[in-house]
């Protein structure tokens, strides 16, 4: 899948634009405020309907504008599908050729985006909720089931949860139990066979971009070796006290290690970004074999905190993927690129297309 095409109407500072991309490599460049980043912004907002840098909706629209539109036209196979997304200020609407939109999860089937930014240190530095959520987003694509276990577990962990609160007896709690179990050892299991495929991708990307040796492997979230059940039932006083149902996969994480050791505690700042980068293009490579698309990279920055050896090995293995990419960069720091490359520039506003 590619973004053959994009317009939008206020949104962040631009009054309207609109470029049609390469399927390949695209390079957006632009002073710092320009506009760039918003660029980006706007892709990503039409592939998963939120925004990478703001909760807020509202913080989209430019100033002085009730809401924004963003229509985009993807192709996908054989076909091209129209998408587009508007905003009023106070709801939002999301349609998919001639129909609106199911939900987000339709939106980010149809365009998989992905976003190495300046701050793509953070999968390896924060906690384990951000690698949850490149994980899972992961598993999304390339599980067919994902989307219903993650409801039915989401739905069974509220019931319990809600039910520690209230002290509900422990046959009330054994009920909502048997539906959480069922659910998050799914999700585990697909969790666990996505990292296994994931594993091998993340050693070869990080030996390009590091020149070392990465391992990752998934934790469940529970006690090794016992089940889901066995650990709810054992801990449900302590769960009673704390109001809270502390295991399963809510607190499952990727572990990241270099030389057998945790990876953050060994690595600079600007080697964590070249390990984040990593783990997304072994993802984009997870894609290319289960998927047959890589779909869209977004890549905002990416000479911040790297040497002129670290971002040419980033940039050799951009190029080495077939996923549709799109670069910025300030006028004075464009990188050599491939002739084939769409250039771009963002200036007061405007986009223009310069090669």
């Amino acid at each position: 899948m590619t973004l053959a095409r994009l317009h939008g109407q206020h949104f962040r500072c631009f009054a309207s634009f609109e470029f049609c991309p390469d399927p390949r490599l695209n390079l957006i460049s632009g002073a710092n405020g320009a506009g760039k980043t918003s660029l980006l912004e706007a892709i990503y907002v039409l592939g998963r309907g939120r925004s990478f840098r703001t909760a807020d909706p509202c913080a989209l629209r430019r100033e002085g504008s009730r809401g924004f539109a963003l229509a985009g036209r993807v192709e996908q196979s054989s076909r091209q599908v129209l998408v587009r997304i508007e905003t009023d200020g106070s709801s939002t609407a999301v349609r998919i050729g001639d129909h609106e939109a199911s939900g987000l999860a339709e939106l980010a089937e149809l365009l998989p985006v992905q976003i190495m930014e300046p701050g793509v240190h953070k999968l390896i530095e924060e906690g384990p909720a951000r690698r949850r959520r490149f994980l899972d987003w992961g598993v999304f694509h390339v599980e067919p089931r994902f989307l219903d276990a993650w409801r039915r577990y989401q739905r069974a962990l509220r019931q319990r949860n809600a039910g520690l609160k209230q002290n509900a007896s422990d046959a009330s709690l054994a009920g909502f139990e048997a539906a959480l179990c069922e659910a998050g050892e799914e999700i585990g299991r697909m969790r666990a066979r996505y990292v296994d495929r994931l594993r091998p991708l993340l050693a070869a990307a990080a030996q390009s971009l590091l020149g070392t040796t990465v391992d990752c492997h998934y934790v469940t979230g529970w006690a090794s070796g016992r089940s889901l059940a066995e650990v709810l039932n054992e801990g449900r006083a302590m769960d009673r006290r704390q109001q809270a149902t502390r295991a399963g996969p809510q607190r499952a994480d990727l572990h990241i290690q270099l030389a057998g050791k945790a990876a953050r505690e060994r690595v600079s700042r600007g080697e964590q970004k070249l390990l984040g980068a990593s783990l997304i293009l072994a993802q984009i490579d997870v894609f290319s074999v289960l998927a047959q698309s890589p779909g869209v990279l977004l890549v905002d920055d990416p000479a911040a905190e790297l040497d002129r050896d670290r971002l040419g090995r980033l940039l050799r293995a951009l190029l080495a993927r077939k996923a549709q990419v799109f670069l910025t960069a300030l006028p004075e720091g464009v990188p050599e690129l491939p002739d084939t490359a769409r250039v771009f520039h963002v200036e007061q506003g405007r986009v223009a297309k310069m090669l």
